[in-house]
């Protein structure tokens, strides 16, 4: 596990020797042309240009070749965005796999814990050409997007250590993202939302000892051991169009029950 004094020396192996053998792999360097982008020339003229300009023009990207020392058309860089460049790229999907962990946030109430953990994932639209790689749900109409990428996060409120990125296509549900597979230890605590509630997953972080929150799904039924049911939904004035809602739930043994 690396500390945020760590990340440059990762990110400066991540866009030199890693981005060299993925180029290399990828077979990005074999051109007809007389550019000579390496997979390290080519990555640090994405990361750098769009780092300084994230509109930048494939003009703008070349001036950033350039000063890599890498002269460069940009019309050589649009012929370059193909298959073997995008295979070159993927090797930055083991810089947000890298667990990372910053200053723990000292409270009391997490300090009852030994890891709290938030869970939660994002959608970020792609352009219509990577449906093929990256596809959404979406396309059914003008106006939905044909791709998309969904990304999943976990954050330890107690230590600092963040979890991914994890990526996946648009179209995979929340809980299918690659989430990572070691358990969490006794007695902590996940926090996620809707989008992983799934009684088979909860019971698991139950029988490990693990404590959970989370809102209820409409149509979920709560009883007591002895089977008696427990009123607990209710309709909710202030939410639009009289949705139910439910309030936050979590074993009352834990350490916030207390």
């Amino acid at each position: 596990m690396a500390s945020l004094a760590q990340l440059p020396q990762i990110l400066q192996t991540l866009l030199t020797t890693a981005t060299d053998a993925a180029g290399e792999a990828s077979c990005l360097g074999k051109r007809p042309d007389r550019a000579k982008l390496t997979g390290r020339t080519w990555t640090q003229t994405l990361v750098w240009g769009w780092l300084a300009h994230p509109d930048a023009t494939l003009e703008q990207l070349s001036q950033t070749a350039s000063r890599l020392g890498v002269e460069v058309t940009p019309q050589s860089l649009d012929q370059r965005c193909d298959a073997r460049a995008a295979d070159c790229l993927r090797v930055l999907a083991a810089a947000v796999t890298e667990v990372v962990t910053a200053d723990p946030v000292a409270l009391p109430l997490l300090q009852r814990f030994p890891a709290v953990v938030v869970q939660d994932t994002t959608t970020i639209t792609l352009p219509d050409a990577l449906v093929a790689v990256w596809p959404s749900c979406g396309g059914r109409t003008p106006t939905m997007p044909h791709a998309a990428l969904t990304c999943g996060v976990q954050l330890d409120r107690c230590t600092g250590a963040l979890h991914g990125p994890f990526l996946a296509s648009g179209r995979t549900h929340d809980q299918a993202l690659p989430w990572p597979s070691a358990a969490l230890p006794p007695g902590s605590l996940r926090l996620a939302d809707l989008g992983f509630f799934d009684l088979h997953d909860l019971a698991a972080l139950d029988a490990a000892g693990v404590y959970w929150r989370s809102k209820l799904r409409v149509g979920t039924v709560l009883t007591t051991a002895e089977g008696q049911r427990w009123e607990v939904l209710r309709a909710d004035a202030t939410e639009p169009n009289g949705l139910f809602t439910s309030p936050l739930v979590v074993p009352l043994s834990s350490p916030l029950g207390s």
